[in-house]
């Protein structure tokens, strides 16, 4: 008897900051990734005529796009998991704050009988 339980939402904001940082970094990784590269189905040189043209345009650039694309998906998900967790502290927030509150609302008179 007298265990109570409790959750340390302050020790969530050192995570929901850590993951905003992370989204700023990964980004910036993405811009500078983007601005490097020519737009989707673009095509360098002549690759009938240029080998190195080819092998640009048929290996290199499709897997840069791909990377481009899973690095844009991996800045999506690390936000979302922040916002996520910022919003679980506030629900966590919120449902103490109400129980809190019924406990020190006034209750019916100990010595009545309910009906």
């Amino acid at each position: 008897m007298g265990e109570t339980f409790g959750v340390n939402t302050d020790g969530m904001v050192p995570a929901v900051s850590a993951l905003d940082g992370a989204v700023d970094g990964l980004r910036g990784v993405s811009n500078w990734v983007s601005q490097q590269l020519p737009a989707p189905g673009t095509t360098l040189g002549d690759p009938g005529k240029d080998p190195i043209a080819a092998a640009v345009n048929n290996d290199f650039l499709p897997s840069a796009w791909n990377f481009l694309d899973g690095l844009n998906n991996a800045v999506t998900v690390v936000g979302e998991a922040g916002q996520g967790v910022g919003t679980m502290r506030h629900g966590f927030d919120e449902t103490e704050r109400e129980n809190t509150d019924s406990i020190r609302l006034p209750g019916p008179d100990p010595g009545s009988v309910l009906p």
